[in-house]
């Protein structure tokens, strides 16, 4: 209840945060945007590369099934759509997401981008993670979002729905696991932050 950490190794030292990145691309969706709010694919994010859930230009679709995609998938197109959706752009977003993370007291976070993808000077730490994450499960979509293990949103090629797993595969195999993000490149190695 208090945030005190119990026990930690290198909890201060600053490394590229992977998908886990996308903590705080949902804590500012859910403070800037309503879920049934409509939002436009931009060319840039349909050529966001991979992992995504296949977005083409000008299509559109609801917040709440983006934020999903994000969460649940790790979409990394999805990503970039809420920021641009938020900011105008996601050079701007970043400026919201480094300022938000700084008045939560994540201050060793350094955000490039909406969805984790390798830059320089893209950082954050264990501790801070913890930090965001604290925040972020204040609100219960996040809490239920990262908690599924898979669900079904609707997607403009997928008429009937898209189904979409959860990239956590602890919610499966770890009983009493509920979230909240994992995150993988070649410079992050592999990431989680679990609750």
């Amino acid at each position: 209840d208090s945030g005190q950490v119990l026990y930690g190794r290198s909890i201060y030292q600053p490394m590229p945060p992977a998908s886990t990145t996308k903590i705080m691309t949902a804590i500012l969706t859910l403070d800037y945007l309503d879920l049934d709010e409509e939002a436009i694919v931009s060319q840039r994010a349909a050529h966001t590369p991979p992992s995504g859930i296949g977005l083409k230009a000008w299509q559109k679709m609801r917040v709440e099934d983006l934020l999903k995609a994000v969460l649940v998938t790790s979409a990394n197109d999805a990503s970039v759509v809420l920021a641009e959706r938020i900011a105008g752009s996601e050079e701007l977003f970043t400026y919201l997401m480094n300022k938000k993370a700084l008045i939560i007291g994540a201050r060793s976070t350094s955000f490039k981008n909406a969805s984790g993808l390798p830059a320089r000077d893209h950082l954050s730490t264990c501790y801070d993670l913890a930090v965001m994450s604290r925040f972020a499960l204040r609100n219960p979509v996040f809490a239920e979002t990262v908690a599924l293990t898979k669900t079904t949103i609707q997607h403009p090629d997928y008429p009937p729905g898209k189904t979409i797993s959860n990239t956590n595969r602890l919610l499966l195999m770890y009983p009493g696991c509920k979230g909240i993000k994992t995150g993988t490149t070649n410079a992050a190695g592999k990431c989680l932050v679990g609750y």
